[in-house]
């Protein structure tokens, strides 16, 4: 998850079995190396936090990764990801709360 998605397999039936819950995984990994005590290069922040950024969509939500429909719980990953990694002042919040206030 981490390498986000620079040496993707597109011949692995994996790959596009688990497209849609990359957010989910994100999360989840990225609290285990919270948890294990594993700091984040900046670098590798930023790379994260402009992924999640290209899965806002217009209505303010996001998909489970690229050019997926908003849902309610990728919209949960991405804001908890982005928390973690100081990075929520980057994404638009009232777009993201008018989104969850819509449902």
């Amino acid at each position: 998850m981490l390498e986000l998605d620079e040496d993707k397999d597109l011949d692995s039936i994996g790959f596009y079995l688990t497209e849609h819950i990359r957010m989910g995984g994100a999360y989840w990994c990225l609290n285990a190396l919270y948890a294990l005590q594993i700091a984040i290069p900046l670098e590798k922040r930023k790379k994260i936090i402009n992924w999640i950024k290209s899965c806002q969509n217009k209505d303010g939500g996001f998909g489970g990764n690229n050019g997926h429909d908003s849902h309610i719980t990728s919209t949960l990953y991405a804001i908890l990801v982005l928390i973690l990694l100081d990075g929520l002042d980057t994404i638009n919040t009232d777009k993201s709360s008018s989104y969850v206030a819509s449902l």
